[in-house]
């Protein structure tokens, strides 16, 4: 899949953003698609602190499971998402938090290969679509929680 990226301008500043996006086991109540996460790790490293966590995604019947490596720098309110290990060849997230006059400029950007599977195809199709929504969940989530 070619590298997909969104900006977008939203009302809230970027700490609070960083906050909620960093916030990853909340993620089943409105990220669409993800449906589980399990946090095995969580330890402090190059003045990060870093996360590994399990996420079970899906649409309907179909169910995948993977891990990643969730860095979180908040002093420079950024986020990086890697591949650790699952269904994943190759997974690259970053979300970038700056400040804007109206707010914050979320700054969303994911490059990622599947392991090839049976499904693999079905679930690329599901991350492309979900992709186009993540911005929105997130901003409809900081509005609910900080409005």
């Amino acid at each position: 899949m070619p590298i997909q990226s969104v900006k977008k301008i939203v009302q809230h500043s970027p700490k609070l953003m960083f906050d909620l996006v960093s916030d990853i086991k909340e993620y089943p109540k409105f990220v669409p698609g993800c449906k589980k996460i399990i946090i095995s790790e969580s330890a402090y490293e190059n003045d990060s602190n870093v996360i590994i966590a399990k996420m079970t995604v899906g649409v309907g019947l179909i169910l995948e499971n993977f891990t990643s490596k969730i860095t979180l720098d908040s002093d420079n309110c950024t986020i990086v998402v890697n591949n650790y290990e699952g269904l994943f060849k190759k997974l690259n997230n970053v979300w970038i938090f700056e400040k804007d006059k109206n707010g914050c400029m979320v700054h969303f950007t994911i490059d990622f290969e599947l392991i090839q599977t049976p499904i693999s195809p079905l679930i690329a199709l599901m991350f492309s679509k979900v992709f186009n929504k993540y911005i929105n969940a997130f901003e409809q989530r900081a509005n609910e929680l900080y409005c």
